[in-house]
């Protein structure tokens, strides 16, 4: 699932923003270096980008910049947050958890206290998925299993978790990187699921 990319033209004419504001981001690392991909073109060199990765990050940018300064929302995109900083109370109160959905974890995963990274990207996660009805009660489960297991291993910027089914069988797969995976037509990708954008969704609302 290799991205689609944009050159950079059409991306400041799609987004509004101009070249200077999309310079200052790079610098301020909220939109990574990586991200600007040098091209051959009959004119000869020109920068595109991952689509949907910039179009996202441009979004979410454009969205928080009244609420947070650009030192914020570096911080935001590349810091890890203090597991003694996690206020579950505030984040119920900004709606990016429910108090059901912590109990909910806490029968799943037979957790006496939710005080982990982890833990929270997961609650946020099964809060989102069953209430927009994308997965059942049971794929919540395995998933939120799945995710435990291989945490670590999936809160980079292009890795990605796939809940897919197959002849009405559900299956969970986790990526390093979403270009990398190649999936047989019969699989029908229900959802997919960025570890790294919900912990930047909870560090935004716990700064």
């Amino acid at each position: 699932m290799e991205d689609e990319l944009i050159s950079k033209k059409d991306l400041l004419i799609e987004t509004g923003i101009s070249y200077g504001q999309l310079y200052r981001w790079k610098r301020k690392n909220i939109i990574p270096e990586e991200w600007f991909i040098k091209k051959s073109v009959s004119t000869g060199q020109e920068t595109f980008f991952p689509r949907k990765k910039i179009l996202d990050r441009i979004e979410m940018i454009v969205n928080m910049k009244d609420e947070a300064s650009l030192d914020d929302l570096a911080k935001m995109f590349s810091a890890d947050i203090e597991e003694s900083n996690i206020d579950l109370e505030r984040l119920i109160k900004k709606h990016v958890l429910t108090e059901q959905a912590i109990q909910m974890y806490k029968d799943i995963m037979m957790a006496k206290e939710i005080v982990e990274m982890d833990q929270v990207v997961s609650i946020k996660i099964l809060k989102d998925k069953l209430a927009g009805g994308e997965l059942t009660l049971p794929e919540c489960q395995t998933l939120m299993r799945f995710i435990k297991e291989h945490y670590d291993q999936l809160t980079g910027e292009s890795a990605r978790i796939y809940v897919f089914r197959a002849m009405g069988v559900p299956f969970i797969m986790g990526a390093k990187s979403e270009k990398d995976v190649v999936l047989s037509d019969e699989y029908k990708i229900i959802t997919m699921i960025s570890l790294y954008e919900e912990a930047s969704t909870i560090k935004f609302e716990l700064m």
